[in-house]
């Protein structure tokens, strides 16, 4: 009987086109606000707490601002439209919370709260890497070769001693560090390609 396949969170709903969609918000006309925005709702995130209303949004986001110059004041935005624009595209699921409400109008009227979708949260995740690329990460640094080579002699040694777990270990390890090392030289020849396909060439 084959093994039951792993639960897929609901990325399978999303479908090719659904998934460039996700992506939306990067060149729409206020895509720093959508930025800001995504980014109070992964600072919650980090907090556990996933589910926002409006104002837990505008919240997290004044929150931002007290230490990043860049984000915009939650006065400034409208947040409702913005949140509702990131449910088009796929980032943010919306729901509603009947136990918010203080009054029978407001039940009826329910609160929207929102949250990441599993590929909307993937694909801010996917933007922020875009972003905080730098220069660094394609260099190739000696040190990385100087763990492999110590980590190839620890693994000699826990092979030798006929040390099962820790031979385990060291491979598991190794095999990070090389697939890491493979993505640096990746990144380090396309880097490299973009400099020689630039007119102004200088010796750094």
């Amino acid at each position: 009987m084959p093994d039951p396949q792993p639960p897929s969170f609901g990325l399978d709903d999303f479908g090719l086109d659904d998934r460039l969609r996700l992506f939306g918000y990067v060149t729409a006309d206020n895509r720093l606000a959508y930025l800001w925005v995504l980014r109070a709702f992964d600072a919650a995130r980090s907090s556990y707490h996933v589910v926002l209303h409006t104002t837990e949004v505008a919240s997290a986001l004044a929150g931002l601002a007290t230490t990043h110059s860049e984000c915009p004041e939650p006065a400034t935005l409208e947040l409702p439209r913005l949140l509702d624009a990131l449910v088009e595209w796929g980032v943010l699921d919306r729901g509603q919370d009947g136990t918010r409400a203080a009054t029978l109008a407001e039940y009826r009227n329910r609160h929207s709260i929102y949250q990441f979708t599993e590929a909307g949260y993937r694909a801010h995740r996917a933007v922020e890497s875009v972003l905080a690329a730098n220069v660094q990460d394609s260099t190739l640094s000696r040190l990385v070769f100087a763990d492999l080579l110590a980590d190839l002699k620890a693994l000699a040694v826990a092979n030798e001693s006929g040390d099962a777990e820790e031979v385990y270990r060291k491979l598991n390890r190794l095999d990070r560090e090389l697939a890491d090392v493979a993505e640096r030289a990746a990144r380090f020849y396309h880097m490299l390609g973009d400099l020689s396909r630039t007119p102004d060439i200088r010796p750094e």
